[in-house]
């Protein structure tokens, strides 16, 4: 449900991974939010993999909420 359903929202970002330790320091320091590095980006367009905690991959199928 938390990939698919619909009126859940999340703020993103895509940041270089030279930069991602400083702009995970610099939001800390900023916010009392947390945030939480969820991926990297690929040269695959349209493919979202998944790697979960026991190191198993899996590809993200492509779907949306239906609202009807």
């Amino acid at each position: 449900h938390a990939l698919y359903d619909g009126e859940d929202f999340e703020l993103l970002f895509t940041v270089p991974q030279s930069r991602c330790e400083p702009f995970v320091a610099a939001w800390r320091a900023a916010f009392e939010l947390p945030c939480a590095d969820i991926g990297c980006m690929t040269s695959e367009p349209g493919i979202v993999r998944c790697l979960h905690e026991d190191g198993a991959e899996s590809t993200l199928r492509r779907n949306g909420y239906a609202h009807f």
